[in-house]
């Protein structure tokens, strides 16, 4: 009579390494949640929605900004930008203004939108209680291993562009 087979197999260093992954991955995941309820308070301080926030925060350069730029910024579709975008001109905050391109219509913070953006994302930039209940060496970490992670996501983006 031969061995009865194993039941289960002993967990090796590859399946280790993907428990841990996949860990990590459902942290993060509980951590975005956390963060997106933190962004919504912001917003809600600021008479916004988060998605008003959010273009706000793409906002910032000097030269203005395409809508389907801020619609790819947003991971949304033009028609949900458009809404977005006068809603934040009927509070002038944004503005629509011409470009080179005449087909193409830039978007620009108004000065009081400018002033309100700076307001927000100081807020934003305000670290969470999980945050500084670490000790300076592990916000250290955090931040090193957070843009790594960024940087590589960004990286892999561009391949797939």
């Amino acid at each position: 009579m031969g061995r009865p087979k194993e039941a289960a197999r002993i967990a090796g260093p590859a399946d280790e390494d993907q428990r841990i992954a996949e860990e990590a991955a459902e942290v993060l995941f509980d951590l975005l949640l956390a963060q997106k309820r933190v962004s919504q308070g912001v917003a809600k301080e600021f008479g916004l929605t988060l998605q008003q926030l959010a273009a706000l925060r793409n906002l910032g350069g000097p030269e203005g900004m395409p809508m389907s730029a801020l619609a790819d910024a947003l991971a949304c579709d033009a028609a949900n930008v458009t809404a977005v975008v006068d809603k934040l001109e009927a509070r002038g905050l944004v503005r629509r203004s011409g470009s080179r391109d005449r087909r193409v219509r830039l978007l620009e913070t108004t000065a009081r939108g400018a002033d309100l953006r700076q307001k927000m994302l100081a807020r934003l930039r305000c670290p969470t209680p999980w945050i500084t209940a670490l000790d300076p060496e592990e916000r250290r970490l955090l931040r090193d291993l957070l843009r790594k992670g960024l940087e590589r996501a960004q990286a892999a983006a561009e391949t797939v562009v």
